[in-house]
């Protein structure tokens, strides 16, 4: 039961990530930035995918360490199943 919470969770969480409008990453001295750089405005699009990328990697690293623990507590548990099923 606990399983199907946590995946209704994580795909409530992808469906309002990819629902959400378009975010344009720029914090406002950015933003300040590039408005007043004219060499600046032609790199603005690569500005914000480095801004996005800054974004993204914490949780992408804080959701691999989560599988992982989760992966290794249901390992746990089936090993613990396992053993008292042997054990009849």
């Amino acid at each position: 039961m606990t399983i199907r919470r946590g995946l209704r969770a994580l795909a409530a969480t992808i469906v309002a990530a990819f629902a959400a409008a378009p975010a344009w990453a720029q914090c406002a001295m950015c933003r300040a930035t590039i408005e007043n750089s004219p060499e600046a405005l032609a790199r603005g699009a690569e500005l914000n995918q480095a801004i996005l990328l800054l974004f993204v990697a914490p949780y992408m690293v804080a959701s691999t360490l989560t599988l992982a623990l989760f992966r290794q507590r249901i390992a746990a548990g089936l090993r613990a199943r396992l053993a008292a099923f042997r054990a009849r």
